[in-house]
């Protein structure tokens, strides 16, 4: 779940244009959690928010749905969910096992 925050961090540099501390905090905090999460879902999350730095304008790429208040919403609510989720989950094991 510290992933998805982490990206959101990312998402936040490059939106205040801050593309040097976006990679510097890419390279020591995300390349280290892809290591040891090889998801295929988060590696193409990651991929979508590094290639924002491709653009002068990154309000202006194919991409930019992820600067949008939008996403700050769905990562606000990811813990929420995933509690739920985890809780089911384990009601569901108490009742097969």
């Amino acid at each position: 779940m510290s992933f998805i925050f982490q990206l959101q961090h990312f998402i936040e540099l490059v939106r205040r244009r801050q593309c040097e501390m976006a990679l510097e905090y890419a390279q020591g905090h995300l390349a280290s959690a892809m290591q040891a999460d090889k998801d295929k879902v988060m590696l193409d999350r990651l991929e979508r928010a590094m290639a924002l730095l491709a653009f002068d304008d990154p309000t202006e790429s194919p991409f930019s749905d992820l600067l949008l208040e939008s996403q700050r919403h769905k990562v606000s609510d990811y813990p929420y969910y995933y509690f739920i989720h985890s809780f089911i989950r384990s009601v569901i094991f108490s009742f097969i096992s």
